[in-house]
C-alpha cells in the first residue's frame, strides 16, 4: 500500500511539473505573439516611411533634371544651328579638298571629328525643340520651337552631305561596314531634298548627289557580300533616275 500511494504521489509530481511547464510555454507563445502583433505595425511604418523618403528623393531628382533640360533648351538658339550648318558644310569642303590633294588620311580625321561633333548636338537641339514646345513661347519668339525645327531640318541637309562624303572616304579605305552605317542612314535623305531643287544644282553647290551616294553604298553593299541588298538599291535606283528624268523632261 505504501508503494502504491509512492507511486501515485510521483505521478501526481509528474503530472504537476508538466502541466506548469506547459503553461509556461504558452505564457512565453502568448508573449511572442504580443510582442509580434506589436511590432509589425511598427515595421509596416518604417517601410512605408522609407518607401516615401525613397519616391520624394526620385521625385526631386527626376524634378532637377527635368529643370536643367529646359534650361538646357532656352540656351540652343537658330542661331547657333545656322553655326553648326557652316561648321560642317567648312569641314566638308575642307575634307574634300584634303582628299583630292592626297590626303585621305587627314580627310577622314577632318571629316569624322565634324560629325562626331553634329552628332553631338544633334542630340541637344531635338530635346530643345521638344522641351520648348511643352513650355511655351511667344509667337514673335525668333526661337519658336517651329523656327528651331527649319532651321534643323536644313542643318540635317548639310548632316547628310557631310556623312555621305565621310563614308565615301571610308570605304576607300576598305571600312564598307562603317560606310554603309552613314551611307544608309543619308542617301534616302539626300534623294528627298534633291526633289526639290533643279537638276545638277547640287553639283554646283559643290555637295554630295545621290546618285554618288547610292553608288557609293551599293559598291559597300557589294564589297560585303549583300546582293539582294545591292538589287534592292539598283531598283531603288532605277525608281529615282525615272521620276529625275520625268520632271526634266516637264520642264
Amino acid at each position: 500500500t505504501s508503494v502504491c500511494a509512492a507511486a501515485i504521489r510521483s505521478d501526481a509530481g509528474t503530472s504537476s511539473g508538466k502541466k506548469a511547464a506547459s503553461d509556461g510555454a504558452q505564457s512565453s507563445s502568448a508573449a511572442q505573439a504580443d510582442a509580434a502583433a506589436t511590432e509589425a505595425p511598427a515595421r509596416r511604418r518604417s517601410t512605408l516611411y522609407r518607401c516615401a523618403r525613397g519616391i520624394g528623393a526620385a521625385a526631386v531628382f527626376i524634378g532637377c533634371l527635368a529643370g536643367a533640360a529646359i534650361s538646357r533648351a532656352k540656351q540652343v538658339k537658330v542661331e547657333d544651328v545656322h553655326t553648326q550648318m557652316a561648321d560642317m558644310a567648312k569641314a566638308r569642303e575642307a575634307g574634300e579638298a584634303l582628299a583630292a590633294a592626297g590626303d585621305a588620311r587627314g580627310a577622314r580625321e577632318l571629316l569624322g571629328e565634324a560629325v562626331g561633333r553634329w552628332t553631338s548636338h544633334e542630340r541637344t537641339v531635338r530635346h530643345a525643340i521638344f522641351a520648348r514646345t511643352q513650355i511655351g513661347h511667344s509667337g514673335d519668339d525668333e526661337n519658336a520651337p517651329e523656327r528651331l525645327a527649319a532651321a534643323f531640318e536644313d542643318a540635317q541637309h548639310v548632316a547628310s552631305h557631310l556623312r555621305a562624303a565621310y563614308g565615301s572616304l571610308l570605304l576607300e579605305d576598305g571600312r564598307p561596314r562603317e560606310a554603309v552605317t552613314h551611307l544608309t542612314a543619308v542617301c534616302p535623305s539626300i534623294w528627298f531634298f534633291a526633289r526639290r531643287i533643279a537638276p545638277g544644282e547640287e553639283h554646283l553647290r559643290g555637295e554630295v548627289s545621290w546618285l554618288r551616294c547610292y553608288a557609293d553604298l551599293m559598291d559597300a553593299r557589294k564589297a560585303l557580300g549583300e546582293h539582294e541588298e545591292v538589287g534592292v538599291l539598283e531598283r531603288d535606283v532605277v525608281t529615282h533616275s525615272t521620276a529625275w528624268l520625268r520632271r526634266t523632261r516637264d520642264r
